[in-house]
């Protein structure tokens, strides 16, 4: 009897859970989108297509204030009717989230929490019904859209979300909007709730001559071993290769990024660094002549370390640019002096040795200049980051940390 009551009680802890009391610090998400059609016999008569059209749109937030998240997102798309292939829609975009969690302690409906999501973003594609396939495709990001969604995420085990919203996306490009619903899963990174049967479970699996005192949990914490002012110095180098080819032609415009950075930590999460960007470009996309060209961009920079505790460096920055590297018009970018920018990224370091890491992380670029028809660019990095501080010593990050 005994047991049937231990089973039953663990069964309902996985469904009973209490309001959040602690929101996550970090959620990665995935939504999809797509269509599969496949015509019978009598309806390939009739000239039916065959489709296949898949999308995702990959997302992370970080905690700012409480419920309040901020967050980027990349979407890209890919498939085929009959044998030809869909153009690729892509964008990218950064968000504004808030949580709520109305229904607090009842039973099951506390694993509904509800969110408002407003964006902004940039893409290669733009909404009108008298192109083909209801989209129109252009070589760059310079297509704006502005999204408000409402969204509904049903807690299914642990901490793993199902989601599904409902919004309304607005492209400035040909001043129209569509509306419809998006689905998608996520992962809420440290988030906690208030167990409900905790206390049964527990005196079920305890003996009853132990002393109540060992049930308590061990508050104490391990004293963490943070940085202090400038005993991290480091410096960052990548090079990076991005082709684009020509949705009209053979062309192809291929674009070279070699990005090195110095930087030295305030204090346990703030870094200073200052950063130069070295862009060569040959071919283009409308040119067959085969040019060349190269770029420079000069910045200062702020980083925030998110995981200061640990050698892995999980990280926003943002940055003050000058530079020559204009993302403006319908082709390949073109060189105009006097340019300022605004970035804004994240990252990650993975300590390898004791002064070297790996690097992985993106940046976005906003030209301030008023340019007409100009675009956002993005800046990947896969590169090393060298460590001339203080060697790595303390904790790497575990899985459980984050979970």
């Amino acid at each position: 009897m005994k047991k049937l009551i231990t089973i039953t009680l663990l069964l309902l802890s996985l469904s009973i859970n209490a309001q959040v009391i602690k929101y996550p610090g970090i959620i990665f998400g995935m939504e999809s989108y797509g269509l599969l059609f496949f015509p019978t016999e009598y309806g390939k008569e009739k000239g039916l297509p065959e489709i296949r059209s898949y999308g995702f749109i990959p997302e992370l937030d970080i905690r700012t204030i409480k419920s309040l998240y901020l967050g980027a997102s990349y979407e890209y798309s890919f498939g085929r009717i009959n044998d030809e292939p869909l153009p690729s829609l892509k964008s990218l975009g950064l968000h504004v989230k808030h949580f709520i969690n109305p229904f607090k302690n009842l039973i099951f409906v506390n694993r509904f929490i509800f969110s408002s999501e407003f964006s902004y973003r940039r893409g290669n594609y733009y909404f009108d019904n008298y192109e083909k396939y209801g989209v129109g495709i252009l070589n760059n990001y310079r297509s704006e859209f502005l999204n408000f969604k409402l969204g509904i995420h049903f807690n299914i085990i642990y901490k793993l979300y199902f989601n599904i919203g409902y919004q309304l996306k607005y492209n400035t490009f040909k001043d129209n909007y569509k509306y419809g619903y998006s689905l998608g899963i996520e992962y809420h990174f440290g988030e906690k709730r208030e167990k409900k049967l905790n206390n049964s479970i527990r005196y079920l699996f305890t003996l009853e001559n132990k002393n109540k005192e060992n049930l308590k949990p061990n508050k104490s914490k391990k004293k963490r071993n943070f940085l202090k002012f400038a005993e991290r110095f480091e410096f960052n180098t990548s090079f990076v290769y991005i082709p684009q080819k020509s949705y009209t032609t053979e062309l192809i415009y291929h674009e070279y990024t070699l990005h090195n950075e110095l930087s030295i930590n305030l204090n346990r999460s703030i870094y200073l660094g200052f950063q130069h960007l070295y862009i060569f470009t040959r071919g283009s996309i409308i040119n067959p002549n085969n040019p060349k060209d190269n770029f420079n961009i000069f910045g200062v920079k702020l980083l925030f370390d998110i995981i200061p505790a640990y050698e892995d460096k999980l990280y926003v920055d943002t940055s003050y640019n000058l530079g020559n590297y204009c993302t403006c018009g319908d082709y390949d970018p073109s060189k105009k002096e006097g340019l300022n920018y605004f970035g804004l990224g994240f990252g990650y370091d993975y300590p390898v040795f004791k002064r070297l890491a790996l690097r992985f992380a993106f940046t976005n670029y906003v030209i301030l200049n008023d340019i007409e028809d100009k675009y956002n660019f993005t800046q990947y990095t896969l590169g090393l980051n060298v460590n001339m501080g203080k060697p790595y010593k303390r904790n790497k990050i575990k899985l459980h940390d984050l979970l």
